[in-house]
């Protein structure tokens, strides 16, 4: 009897161990802390939760109630052409995914999943039309939950500015 019931038990906790590696790190996530993408970033609005790691790059006019961490970069391309690059950049990134789009082209949300236990991080990114081929970006970056996740949002955000930078600093290809 006990033997069978040790059985059961090992049973159950490796079905349970299958669902945890499937998608179930995201639900369990979901479930504590509430979706992981539920509206845009206003980003003159914008107060970042007080518990967990969060990082902006903005133009300081962007952003009435914080600080931005950096300014915002400017970039010599229209927000469609910054668009595709942002999106090629991002999209490369491990485990993130995009969660919407603002129908205008202003901006795009994604969720990056850091880890092997998955912890969401919310990232918005918004074009700022400037002039006639010139986008500034407005970047937030925060994860869900409160955790000291060690920076991961900085490295992101400065990852993805070096990166368009040096893509709109090459020359074009022939």
């Amino acid at each position: 009897m006990i033997s069978l019931l040790v059985f059961a038990a090992l049973i159950t906790i490796a079905l349970a161990l299958v669902a945890w590696a499937g998608d179930g790190r995201e639900r369990f996530w979901e479930a504590l802390f509430g979706p992981p993408d539920d509206r845009p970033v206003n980003f003159a609005e914008l107060s970042p939760p007080a518990t967990s790691d969060f990082f902006i790059a903005a133009p300081p006019e962007e952003c009435a109630k914080v600080r931005p961490h950096i300014p915002g970069p400017v970039f010599a391309a229209p927000p469609g052409v910054l668009r595709q690059e942002v999106m090629r950049i991002v999209c490369c990134e491990p485990m993130t995914e995009r969660v919407a789009m603002d129908p205008d082209w202003l901006g795009d949300r994604f969720i990056q999943r850091v880890g092997w236990l998955r912890v969401p991080h919310f990232i918005q990114v918004r074009y700022i039309p400037l002039d006639t081929g010139h986008t500034a970006l407005a970047i937030y970056a925060c994860c869900l939950i409160p955790e000291n996740s060690r920076g991961y949002n900085e490295a992101r955000v400065r990852r993805l500015i070096g990166e368009l930078e040096q893509a709109f600093a090459a020359p074009a290809a022939a």
